[in-house]
């Protein structure tokens, strides 16, 4: 977890004013856009069953993971 920790506080500088303009932007948010794209830190979290198994059961059948 730590590892995820210092990922993200590692975006969040490096980004800084341009930290996910894409998207809805709230006061209280810390957002970072297209973590798929942004580490291999971040496999651990989209690739563990449970989550798997959550957006199967959401998404009722196949799904990509994608940007």
């Amino acid at each position: 977890m730590q590892e995820l920790r210092d990922k993200f506080d590692q975006l969040v500088k490096k980004e800084g004013d341009q930290l996910a303009i894409e998207h809805h932007q709230e006061e209280t948010v810390t957002r970072i856009a297209n973590l798929i794209n942004k580490g291999t830190v971040w496999e651990k979290v989209w690739s563990h069953p449970l989550v798997l198994d959550a957006c199967q059961h959401i998404f009722k059948g196949e799904f990509k993971v994608s940007s």
